[in-house]
C-alpha cells in the first residue's frame, strides 16, 4: 500500500489532493424498522477487514512521516444502506460483503423475527462507518 501512495505522490502536482475514503471496521448493526422504530438485530462481523484497516493507517502515516504528504482534514461518518427485504439485504451481502462481512446466523434469525412481527412494513439497514481525510502533496 505505501508504493501505491509513493506513486501517486509521484505523479500529483505539488498541493495536489488525495482522498482517502474507506469503511473502517466497527461491527455494524443490523437494523429492522418495525413501525418507523428501529429494532436491533445484532452486529455484523467485519473483523476480517481489520488488517486491511490497519496497513491503510500504517501507510497513510508512513507517507505523512516521510513528508510526502500532509494531512489536512479528517472526518468520520455513518454510511446507511436500506433494503426493503431481508431476501434483498442477503442477496447484497452475498455480491458485495461476503468476503468480508459475516452475518452470524442468530443476527438473520432475529432480523426474520423482527420482519415477521413488522408484516409488510419493515425496512433492513446496515450503517457503515466511514472515514473521508484529504491529504496534501508536500
Amino acid at each position: 500500500m505505501v508504493h501505491a501512495l509513493e506513486e501517486m505522490g509521484r505523479v500529483l502536482t505539488s498541493g495536489g489532493k488525495l482522498v482517502d475514503l474507506r469503511p473502517l471496521v466497527s461491527r455494524p448493526a443490523l437494523d429492522v424498522f418495525v413501525a418507523g422504530q428501529a429494532e436491533r438485530a445484532g452486529e455484523i462481523d467485519d473483523s476480517a477487514a481489520e488488517p486491511d484497516d490497519l496497513a491503510s493507517n500504517a501507510a497513510l502515516r508512513e507517507v505523512v512521516a516521510a513528508d510526502l504528504f500532509e494531512e489536512e482534514e479528517k472526518a468520520f461518518f455513518e454510511y446507511p444502506y436500506y433494503w426493503n427485504t431481508l431476501e434483498q439485504m442477503m442477496r447484497y451481502h452475498e455480491e458485495h460483503w461476503s468476503g468480508h462481512a459475516i452475518l452470524p446466523g442468530e443476527v438473520v434469525q432475529q432480523a426474520e423475527r423482527l420482519v415477521k412481527r413488522a408484516s409488510f412494513d419493515s425496512k433492513l439497514r446496515v450503517q457503515w462507518r466511514m472515514v473521508i481525510a484529504t491529504f496534501r502533496k508536500l
